[in-house]
C-alpha cells in the first residue's frame, strides 16, 4: 500500500492549482470582446490592421469629374494586323488574314504573323506555322527563309 504523506499531497494540490491557473489564462487570452453599439446609429467595425480614417488622396476633385470627348476615329485592331506584299506591278496587295506570302516562307502557305514583343528595347515580330506549331521571333533586318524583316510597326510588319 502506498504511503500518503502531507508533502506529496501539497505537491499534488500545487500542481492542480497551477494547471487551473494556466487554463484560466489560456481561456482569457482567446476570449473576444463584444462589439458595443449605440442605439440609433450604425457603427462600422474596421478589419484588423486597417483604419477607418480617410487616407490622403493624390487625385484632385478635377480628376474625378473630368470628361473627355469621344474619339471619332476607329482604332486599329493590333491583334489582326494586315501584312502587305508587293505584287509584280509594284502595287500593295493584302494577304489573307495575317498570312505570310508562301513565296517568303519557302513555299509554305501556313505561316502567319501573330504579334509583336520587345526584347531589350528592340521590337520583335512573331511568325507561327498554323499546321506544325513552329514559331520564330525576328528582329528588324533579320533574314529568315526567303524574307528579310525590314520593320516592326505597332500593328504591322514590313517584309522584303
Amino acid at each position: 500500500m502506498a504511503n500518503s504523506t502531507p508533502k506529496n499531497n501539497s505537491n499534488a494540490i500545487k500542481m492542480l492549482v497551477g494547471g487551473l491557473v494556466v487554463l484560466a489564462i489560456a481561456f482569457k487570452a482567446t476570449e473576444t470582446e463584444p462589439v458595443v453599439r449605440k442605439k440609433g446609429s450604425a457603427s462600422k467595425v474596421a478589419a484588423v490592421g486597417t483604419t477607418t480614417k480617410k487616407k490622403k488622396d493624390d487625385f484632385t476633385e478635377d480628376d474625378y469629374t473630368a470628361e473627355f470627348a469621344s474619339l471619332d476615329t476607329t482604332t486599329p485592331n493590333s491583334f489582326k494586323p494586315i501584312i502587305l506584299s508587293k505584287s509584280s506591278r509594284g502595287n500593295l496587295v493584302a494577304t489573307s488574314k495575317n498570312g505570310i506570302p508562301p513565296l517568303f516562307a519557302g513555299g509554305d502557305p501556313n505561316w502567319i504573323y501573330t504579334g509583336n514583343m520587345e526584347v531589350d528595347g528592340v521590337p520583335n515580330a512573331l511568325l507561327e506555322n498554323t499546321s506544325s506549331g513552329e514559331g520564330i521571333f525576328l528582329r528588324p533586318q533579320e533574314r529568315w527563309r526567303k524574307l528579310v524583316l525590314r520593320e516592326v510597326g505597332r500593328d504591322s510588319v514590313v517584309l522584303e
